[in-house]
């Protein structure tokens, strides 16, 4: 598979809606298409919520919950 080099858009609604144009062109355009039977991983990044104030407990209990919720990689 080849890539652009340069990936150029326009998007009335500001920069949500460039982020969610690049994220359409990159779902039907860039990436592999996945068969039925699989579905892509869940992922989830915590960093945001618990910079300033990271436990091990917390880190932990975000790791549950996230793990609850069908995550396969967490950040």
């Amino acid at each position: 598979m080849t890539t652009p080099a340069v990936q150029v858009e326009h998007a009335l609604d500001g920069l949500d809606g460039s982020v969610q144009a690049l994220h359409r062109y990159l779902r039907n355009g860039v990436l592999a298409s996945l068969p039925p039977s699989r579905t892509r991983p869940i992922e989830t990044n915590a960093w945001g919520f618990v910079r300033e104030e990271m436990t091990e407990e917390k880190l932990k209990q975000a790791v549950e919950v996230t793990a609850a919720a069908g995550a396969t990689v967490y950040h």
